[in-house]
């Protein structure tokens, strides 16, 4: 049951985004997807997986620019840490740099502790 791990290089700066899957049950997870949700969802398909939650490590614009499309898409549940919501609330200070970024919904999950997260068999710590 290794965990397999797949980078996407996303949006206009080449952000790295992960698919984080258990290659048994492939169930994944999403971490910073930046852009393209479309690429994203078009990657985990092809992969057979199936995504549970978006894992944010932080809420700069080129980490949060896909949350949108993805949530719109799969209803996934979002999860950051509580210190950067004013930052995700405020898209990421996309607009200081003139980008348009459609905003994300609240994140559900907080990361303000350190949690236990499954991903098919593997338990993950943030």
């Amino acid at each position: 049951m290794p965990l397999q791990v797949t980078t996407l290089s996303l949006g206009p700066i080449g952000t790295n985004c992960y698919l984080a899957a258990d290659s048994d049950s492939k169930q994944a997870v999403v971490i910073d997807p930046g852009w393209d949700a479309p690429q994203v969802l078009a990657t985990a398909e092809k992969l057979g997986l199936s995504l549970q939650a978006i894992w944010l490590t932080h809420a700069h614009f080129d980490h949060i620019g896909g949350v949108a499309g993805l949530v719109r898409a799969l209803n996934l549940p979002v999860a950051l840490h509580s210190l950067d919501l004013p930052l995700y609330r405020a898209r990421g200070g996309a607009m200081l740099w003139g980008i348009p970024l459609e905003p994300g919904p609240e994140p559900t999950i907080t990361l303000d502790q350190r949690i236990s997260s499954g991903v098919g068999d593997w338990k993950l710590e943030v």
